[in-house]
C-alpha cells in the first residue's frame, strides 16, 4: 500500500511540474497612483484534472476574483482577459488603482482565490 501511494505522488509531482506560471508586473506612480498586471498562466492539462474532481472550470474562481474587484473602490480601472496559448490558459488582471499602498493585497487575493 505504502508503494502505491508513493507511486501516486511520484506521478502527480512529474505531472504537475510546470503547471503553473506567475508574471506580476507593479507600475508606482509620483502621485502615488499605480498599475499592477498580473498574468496568471495554468497548463490546460490540470484545469482538466479540476474539472474531473471538482466539477467546475478554474476560470469560475477568476470570473468571481473580478467580480470582487469590480466592486472595490480602490480599484480606477480593471481590464480582464482569458486565453490559451501552448497549453496554458492565461487569466490576465490589469488594473489602476489610486493608492498604490493597496496592489499588495490586492495581488494576493487574486492569486489565492
Amino acid at each position: 500500500m505504502m508503494i502505491l501511494k508513493m507511486s501516486f505522488l511520484l506521478g502527480l509531482t512529474i505531472l504537475l511540474s510546470g503547471c503553473f506560471e506567475l508574471v506580476e508586473e507593479i507600475w508606482i506612480n509620483p502621485d502615488n497612483s499605480g498599475r499592477l498586471k498580473l498574468d496568471i498562466a495554468v497548463s490546460e492539462k490540470v484545469i482538466a484534472l479540476g474539472k474531473l474532481e471538482e466539477g467546475k472550470d478554474l476560470s469560475t474562481g477568476f470570473e468571481e476574483s473580478k467580480k470582487r474587484i469590480e466592486n472595490n473602490p480602490d480599484i480606477a480601472r480593471l481590464a480582464y482577459q482569458e486565453y490559451s496559448d501552448a497549453g496554458m490558459r492565461h487569466f490576465i488582471f490589469d488594473m489602476a488603482v489610486n493608492d498604490f499602498h493597496k496592489l499588495a493585497a490586492m495581488s494576493r487575493n487574486i492569486a489565492m482565490q
